[in-house]
């Protein structure tokens, strides 16, 4: 019997490769020296995909030889080294190829999933087969795995590979998803906003004012109607900084223009804080001192108190 395999080992070698030599022997009809090419060449192959092929080619050899049980023994060896073995039916027949497939699930292995969170439903190759966590035989082959989200959708994926009653364990894990900023309300860049003021004079009395500005963390712009005992208008323009994400201080230089005869303009300083009680709102509280021109209506000097609302728009345009 050894001399039989030298012999076959050196004709395999002599012809080339030992695979194409048996195959060139089994499309000739020598069944017989294709199976000692075969199972020669395969005992000493350490290409475990090669030595697959080698042991197909056994299988079929055996099969033309009407030797069952060898087919199956052959077959089984062959899956043993390459589990994603694929075979033609073109080539090797229908039935032979169904005999493959009936092996792989005869030969099948366990794989059981684990999944984070668990609970996840899971797809393998294409259907849903339960939840994580679970233990499913699968034939012998690649088979993909997914776990999936709450709407359905491939949250986690895998590829596994069964060898034959063999067992292995996968874990399918969800992408953390980046954590979410804390909203801080403070404008990235000069957003607009409405601005409403209500300014007290303890001599004078009160007055409104109404407009628009301009706001990011560290501009402030903005210009106002006023209503009171004489009409006019105001602008400031200054620095704001935010000490925490609900509180904030500004500065601003001041200017105004009261319509009397003759127009009355003024200027000054104010100074104060912010509240935030949600992103888009500012609650204003400042102190402001302005400087007039002579007037026969109007003293020179007034220090007033401002109370104001800011409301920025589109809502929420404050990180």
């Amino acid at each position: 019997m050894r001399t039989l395999l030298a012999l076959a080992i050196l004709g395999a070698g002599m012809g080339g490769d030992p695979l194409e030599d048996g195959l060139s022997r089994f499309d000739g009809g020598d069944f017989e020296g294709a199976l000692r090419v075969a199972q020669a060449a395969a005992a000493h192959d350490p290409d475990p995909a090669h030595r697959a092929q080698l042991r197909l080619l056994e299988a079929r050899c055996a099969l033309a030889l009407r030797r069952e049980l060898d087919v199956e023994a052959a077959l089984s060896s062959a899956l043993l080294d390459d589990p994603t073995l694929a075979v033609d039916s073109n080539v090797v027949g229908p039935g032979f190829a169904a005999t493959v497939e009936r092996l792989r699930l005869t030969l099948a292995g366990s794989v059981s999933i684990e999944a984070v969170p668990s609970g996840m439903a899971i797809r393998i190759d294409g259907a849903i087969v339960g939840k994580a966590p679970m233990t499913e035989r699968l034939a012998v082959g690649r088979h993909h795995l997914a776990a999936l989200d709450g709407t359905g959708q491939e949250a986690a994926a895998a590829e596994v590979v069964v060898a034959p009653r063999q067992a292995q364990s996968i874990r399918l894990a969800m992408a953390a998803a980046p954590p979410m900023a804390e909203p801080s309300g403070r404008p990235t860049s000069l957003a607009p906003a409405a601005a409403l003021h209500v300014t007290v004079d303890p001599r004078s009395g009160a007055a409104l004012q109404a407009g628009l500005a301009l706001v990011d963390e560290h501009w402030l712009v903005e210009a106002d109607g006023v209503a009171g005992g004489t009409s006019g208008a105001t602008v400031r323009a200054g620095l704001r900084t935010d000490l925490l994400s609900w509180l904030g201080v500004q500065a601003t230089a001041d200017g105004a223009l009261f319509f009397t005869s003759p127009v009355l303009p003024g200027a000054g300083v104010s100074a104060g804080v912010s509240f935030r009680p949600v992103a888009f709102l500012d609650l204003v509280a400042q102190g402001s001192g302005m400087f007039f021109s002579s007037h026969a209506s109007f003293r020179s000097q007034y220090f007033l108190a401002d109370l104001g609302v800011r409301v920025r728009w589109p809502f929420g345009s404050g990180r």
